[in-house]
């Protein structure tokens, strides 16, 4: 529970980046305030990690601090943006796929946490391979708030520090269905102008 919960506050890396994203890109609302306000919960979990993967009582006190001020963002901003972007919706796929198969279900925050590090990648990517450039004249920008997404790398570093699955293999998720879910998953909320949608809908080709 404690490395789903610290998966679950590192999915905020991408979440905040869609949040922005979908500003920039489609003029959803936004709130620098409350974006801030996550921001702060989710540097103070990666700073305290060696205290919440040793399960000290001050490091269950910060991730539950975290994440109650996750939810208090959400609650101040009337949606889910601040905390959930096409990292949830992944994992959400995912959780869909293992039901319609009858397989055991995962914890939420470690699919969440296991999906942050492959919207990472992808994004990255994305912004590696000059991509973003056909998708939007607004890419300096958005590369500008990329940059706040910590490496894929580094993400699978801390879940693993914190005794949490680090990979889609460690969690039972297959590279079929890992593909199919880059390419479906902004369908499960299809009003949400995340990257993962934008390039998904744009006429884009296919990933080297």
């Amino acid at each position: 529970m404690v490395a789903a919960g610290f998966g679950d506050m590192l999915g905020k890396y991408t979440s905040l980046f869609d949040w922005k994203f979908g500003t920039i890109y489609a003029n959803e609302p936004y709130s620098d305030r409350i974006a801030e306000m996550t921001r702060g919960a989710l540097q103070q979990c990666v700073e305290q990690v060696d205290q919440i993967a040793a399960r000290t009582p001050e490091g269950i006190r910060l991730l539950m601090s975290a994440l109650l001020e996750s939810g208090y963002a959400m609650l101040l901003f009337g949606q889910s943006h601040p905390a959930s972007g096409a990292e949830h919706h992944l994992s959400h796929h995912w959780e869909m796929e293992f039901l319609r198969t009858g397989r055991r279900q995962l914890l939420h925050g470690a699919k969440v946490g296991v999906a942050c590090a492959e919207i990472a990648k992808l994004y990255r990517q994305l912004a590696d391979e000059g991509r973003l450039e056909s998708l939007t004249p607004m890419h300096s920008e958005i590369l500008i708030e990329m940059n706040r997404i910590q490496d894929e790398k580094e993400i699978r570093w801390l879940l693993t520090i914190v005794g949490g699955p680090a990979t889609i293999g460690e969690l039972g998720v297959g590279d079929e269905l890992l593909s199919r879910s880059l390419m479906e998953a902004h369908l499960i909320r299809p009003n949400r102008n995340t990257l993962l949608k934008a390039w998904n809908e744009s006429d884009k080709g296919e990933l080297k």
